[in-house]
């Protein structure tokens, strides 16, 4: 993986490490089965999609749709 993100990046590779790291810790591994994050900590990784879903879902509102009738925004 290393070896991929060093080709695919260049010479700028060492500003993507991070992301590597990342991938790598949160990839399953079959030897563990789990990924590395997971198998230390106990839990997985919450990825940034997942926090904002979690707060939309607090503060959305229920929408009701009716047929033929249009409202001013």
């Amino acid at each position: 993986m290393f070896r991929a993100c060093v080709i695919d990046f260049g010479n700028g590779w060492d500003k993507h490490l991070p992301l590597v790291e990342f991938s790598y810790n949160n990839s399953y591994h079959t030897s563990i089965n789990a990924a590395l994050f997971e198998a230390l900590y106990g839990r997985k990784i919450q990825a940034a999609r997942d926090r904002q879903k979690s707060y939309a879902d607090v503060r959305r509102k229920p929408l009701e749709f009716h047929v033929g009738v249009v409202t001013d925004i």
